[in-house]
């Protein structure tokens, strides 16, 4: 994993299956690509144009993800022998076994069924509630979000000023609008028609 290179933009594009044909086929893209250790990790944007794969991926019906990428350098193990490479090694079976050492990440794509059961949408590998101590590192802000069940990656740069627009007059009947971690989590939101309202929105 240590061999790939991240586009100097750090985005790559976010396909349907693969299908770099048209940009109609283009869901988004993803960005804030890194390694962490063994795994290639990023966070994928969709496009608003693009509501119904993106409810399919919140609801949980797309979990499974795959990258398209450019072999640059390789080394190529002979059947039935081995070879150590960058301290680790590997064994070819009844045919060559191919080790790139060096690949160009050039897109990453939803798919229905995976090749890897490993290359998943984390969110729905971790399938978990947040816990209290990311609640506390949470702002007043991203509290309300979660409470009205808006997830901030989902937020493009308006949708989001119009949220905190929306936060500061729901705020200002009172409780705290500052963006600061509090001390304790504030109080639930009483008016479940304003919710439906504001999640409408």
């Amino acid at each position: 994993m240590d061999g790939a290179e991240i586009p100097a933009s750090g985005q790559i594009p976010l396909l349907d299956s693969h299908d770099r044909s048209t940009i109609q086929k283009q869901l988004g893209s993803t960005r804030e690509i890194r390694v962490e250790g063994e795994q290639l990790v990023g966070r994928n944007f969709i496009s608003e144009a693009e509501q119904d794969a993106a409810t399919k991926v919140r609801e949980g019906h797309v979990t499974d993800l795959s990258i398209g990428y450019r072999v640059i350098n390789f080394i190529d193990i002979p059947p039935g022998q081995s070879q150590e490479v960058k301290g680790k090694t590997y064994t070819a079976g009844d045919r060559t076994r191919r080790i790139s050492t060096k690949w160009i990440v050039k897109e990453n794509s939803l798919l229905p069924i995976g090749a890897d059961e490993m290359a998943k949408v984390r969110a729905q590998m971790e399938n978990r509630t947040t816990t209290r101590k990311e609640v506390k590192k949470m702002t007043n802000f991203q509290k309300w979000l979660a409470k009205l069940e808006v997830d901030e990656a989902n937020l493009n740069e308006d949708t989001e000023e119009e949220f905190r627009r929306l936060f500061k007059l729901d705020k200002s009947g009172g409780g705290d609008s500052s963006d600061d971690p509090p001390e304790d989590p504030p109080a639930e939101i009483e008016a479940e028609t304003r919710a439906r309202e504001i999640r409408a929105m």
